[in-house]
């Protein structure tokens, strides 16, 4: 429950119009996320090298 009021606080962006357009903030913070969740990735892969070594 938590988890959808915080996805849906973070896109609502009703009151910035015409400043920002929603969807690209969003496509915005979804690309944020995936090179995040990359980055996770990256340094899982170097944890499980070096605790193979």
């Amino acid at each position: 429950m938590i988890n959808a009021v915080c996805i849906q606080a973070a896109l609502n962006r009703d009151g910035t119009l015409p400043f920002e357009y929603p969807a690209v903030q969003a496509s915005e913070d979804l690309d944020e996320i995936a090179e995040s969740l990359c980055r996770l990735e990256e340094k899982r892969e170097r944890i499980l090298q070096s605790d193979t070594a």
